[in-house]
């Protein structure tokens, strides 16, 4: 049995345990989710995403690659923009709202990046706001001010966007931490204060001072304000390629063998 950590996993753990069937955990997230630490100790391996989070495990231990998309690099970037009604040379800057659409999170990155259009910046941007949000009234506060911009509730075809994208606004969540270490794009990461034990916070304070792929800004600083002056700085062509430099570094520290090549030889 392969866990993921949440409570989704455990009534199979549970089972697995009382039945000995051997189970594997894997944790993406830095801070280890309660049941992956509960489970630990009659885990065969616990598999971790990052270094930093051995510590907080006593179980037999892998440091593999996570499994992830791969790049879009067939399509020429060209046709990928046109595909989304955006074109080649602007800033091209990615709000991600979350799956379920944090309101904070996308009306703040709204007001900045109005802002810093005000100040003369040439940008569009690609939203993806989230499922509780309307993409038709986001679309509509871009289009009136003149920003060109790709909104969407859910977008399927993440390998395309990360290919065009110059600057992330996003959340500290593992996977989303994961996807912009593997397509190397740098980030403003607000982690999301209503997450168990604040494990976001963890996650974001490892891409930016391991990764040094960005910078971090709590939500309860992340003013409209705050946040133009973050885009501002991060948006310089010069920052963007350190970033950039920065990502590509650590991935180079990164195990090579993936989660799933160590599930097949379980098999």
């Amino acid at each position: 049995v392969v866990g993921f950590g949440s409570y989704h996993s455990c009534p199979v753990l549970v089972a697995a345990v009382m039945l000995k069937i051997p189970i594997i955990l894997h944790e993406s997230n830095v801070l280890p989710g309660r049941v992956n630490r509960f489970f630990a100790r009659w885990t065969k391996t616990m598999v971790i995403t990052y270094a930093e989070t051995r510590r907080f495990l006593k179980a037999p231990i892998l440091h593999l690659r996570i499994p992830l998309r791969g790049r879009e690099e067939n399509t020429p970037k060209a046709d990928l923009f046109k595909e989304l009604s955006l074109v080649e040379g602007p800033l091209t800057l990615l709000v991600i709202g979350g799956s379920l659409g944090a309101d904070y999170m996308n009306q703040t990155s709204i007001e900045a990046i109005e802002m810093l259009a005000d100040q003369g910046c040439d940008l569009q941007v690609i939203h993806l706001c989230g499922l509780r949000c309307s993409a038709d009234e986001i679309s509509e506060r871009y289009r009136k001010k003149g920003i060109q911009a790709y909104v969407r509730r859910f977008e399927p075809r993440m390998d395309v966007v990360y290919r065009l994208v110059d600057l992330a606004l996003i959340r500290a969540g593992a996977m989303t931490i994961a996807e912009i270490i593997e397509q190397e794009i740098p980030a403003i990461v607000i982690p999301s204060p209503s997450v168990m034990e604040n494990h976001q916070d963890m996650n974001a304070d490892l891409f930016v001072e391991q990764v040094a792929g960005g910078v971090k800004l709590k939500q309860e600083f992340a003013s409209p304000e705050k946040l133009l002056e973050l885009l501002s700085e991060c948006s310089q062509q010069g920052q963007l390629t350190s970033f950039k430099e920065k990502i590509v570094e650590f991935k180079r520290s990164m195990p090579v063998k993936s989660f799933v090549q160590y599930l097949r030889e379980c098999l």
